[in-house]
């Protein structure tokens, strides 16, 4: 006999910006339940937002706002920029999860940030 679904949490807020685009606000309570989302959950909050939120101090800077696209040019770049910026911590230096594995996804999530960006101001 098969089990029940899971019962998903509700998300905060949910905002449909288009017919195909709807964006859902989620916290550390309210993120989908499955298998290897408390993972997901956990690097995201330990450390994509605070690679992220160091990339918009440094886009939103008159001196540095540059330096964000060169950081996010290589893979290479992205990981000698988290080296000299601690985000590896005491644990040692993996580059190579960093350039295969987190690379793609704060760059894809940078893209994103900047075009909603450009979409609230038009």
């Amino acid at each position: 006999m098969p089990r029940p679904a899971t019962k998903q949490p509700k998300p905060i807020k949910v905002i449909k910006i288009d017919r195909d685009l709807t964006v859902e606000i989620i916290d550390w309570h309210t993120w989908p339940i499955s298998r290897g989302y408390h993972k997901a959950r956990d690097f995201h909050y330990r450390r994509e937002m605070p690679i992220l939120e160091r990339l918009c101090d440094l886009y939103l800077s008159d001196s540095e706002s540059k330096k964000v696209f060169e950081i996010l040019s290589t893979p290479s770049s992205f990981s000698h920029w988290l080296a000299n910026e601690g985000f590896y911590g005491e644990d040692g230096i993996d580059t190579r999860d960093s350039r295969r594995y987190w690379f793609p996804r704060i760059k894809h999530k940078w893209e994103v940030l900047l075009s909603a960006r450009k979409q609230l101001k038009n």
